[in-house]
This record gives structure tokens, sequence and C-alpha cells, in this order.
């Protein structure tokens, strides 16, 4: 019995991982620009393509992301904005293979 619960466990340890893995790694910067507006950049630190996009207010700003580089930096459109009002949503790119038409 002790044996069937040790196995349970590192399986479900094992599939955490994984999973944990599977996912792209994406770190976000913050900013503001000259006249203050609030601006975000994406930093890919996964060795592949990402499909990305940054959204403030329901827009969306969609773009492909290089491996292991970033994004250039997208600013708000009102100085009310602040960091939390940003969105952002990065996955590999061969799931997505719409994004393909987006530039860097």
């Amino acid at each position: 019995m002790q044996h069937r619960r040790t196995f349970i466990v590192g399986f479900i340890v094992a599939l955490a991982s994984f999973f944990a893995f599977a996912m792209p790694q994406i770190k976000t910067e913050f900013g503001r620009t000259l006249e203050g507006f609030v601006r975000i950049k994406v930093i890919n630190e996964t060795p592949k393509e990402l499909a990305c996009y940054v959204a403030i207010d329901g827009r969306k700003i969609k773009f492909r992301l290089p491996a292991l580089a970033h994004s250039k930096w997208y600013k708000a459109t009102d100085k009310r904005y602040t960091v939390k009002s940003f969105s952002t949503w990065c996955d590999y790119i061969e799931f997505h293979p719409e994004y393909r038409k987006y530039v860097y």
C-alpha cells in the first residue's frame, strides 16, 4: 500500500513539474515615457519564438517575440492607466500559427 501511495504522489509531482516547464518563461518590465505615460516591454526567456499580445483597455497589440529577446516598448494612451491596467499573454508560436503574420 505504501509503494502505491508513493507512486501516485511521485506521478502527480512529475506531472505538475512537466506543466510548469511546458509554459513559456516571460518577464514584463514597466516604465514611463518622458511625457508620463506608462509603458511595458515583454522579455522572452525561452529558446523558442513566441506568439504574444499586450492589452490595455480591451485593445490588443499582437506580435511575435524572438527567442531570448525582448519586445519594443508599448505605451498607454492615457496617463490615468497604471501598470495594473496592462495584461500580457504569450505562448509558443507553433500552437498559434496565425501570429506568424505579425512583425517582431
